[in-house]
């Protein structure tokens, strides 16, 4: 967005970003870094540079922490909560050129995260539809803030890449399964594994690294 400039300094250096309302400029820059690397991809097919990611299938999707502020600023998703990535392109350009100021008091974005909310946007379509070969069109995304008024952020991806990170390194026994009939007693154990197994991987990765 234009009138939104950024100024970053390294050592004597001082860089400005300014603003130019050209979304399609901003795009081409983020598809350089969303790009596949052809001659490095294995094994088949990849997602961005030469990570391999198989095919989206016909699963249901959720997009969640900056996805779903983003979506829910530019009004992308309907009632059930369901993405629709074409209206998040559309409104993500016609954002992009607007002024910070213009963008803020339309679409109620703070003026602080004024180009974030641009870039993201830009960022958010062509990676679900270029890299991770969404159709534009697709029905299979939704976006949420929160979960009976509990906050889906990034912890909780954390805390399961870390679980899975030790259950490779550190073989132990499988959590409770959680379904339709798990009780509050056994969800809350099995809530408490996964602090713990948070907590365990942490120490355990700091040790290595000693």
């Amino acid at each position: 967005v234009s009138d939104d400039n950024y100024s970053y300094e390294y050592g004597n250096t001082t860089v400005i970003f300014r603003g130019s309302s050209s979304p399609s400029e901003c795009l081409t820059i983020i598809s350089n870094f969303l790009r596949l690397s052809y001659d490095t991809c294995y094994p088949k097919p990849c997602a961005i540079g030469s990570i391999y990611q198989p095919s989206v299938g016909s699963d249901i999707f959720y997009a969640v922490a900056v996805f779903a502020f983003v979506a829910s600023d530019l009004k992308a998703t309907d009632s059930s909560g369901r993405l629709d990535i074409d209206k998040l392109n559309k409104t993500a350009h016609i954002y992009c050129s607007k002024t910070i100021d213009d963008a803020a008091s339309v679409y109620n974005v703070p003026p602080e995260f004024g180009s974030n909310t641009c870039m993201m946007a830009l960022y958010i379509t062509e990676l679900l539809t270029f890299s991770y070969g969404f159709p534009v069109n697709t029905k299979r995304i939704y976006s949420f803030k929160d979960i009976n008024g509990k906050s889906l952020n990034w912890p909780f991806g954390a805390v399961v890449y870390e679980a899975e990170l030790l259950a490779r390194d550190y073989p132990c026994p499988p959590f409770y399964q959680i379904n339709a009939g798990t009780s509050q007693h056994q969800l809350r154990l099995t809530l408490l594994q996964l602090l713990t197994v948070s907590v365990l991987v942490s120490v355990l990765c700091s040790t290595k690294h000693v």
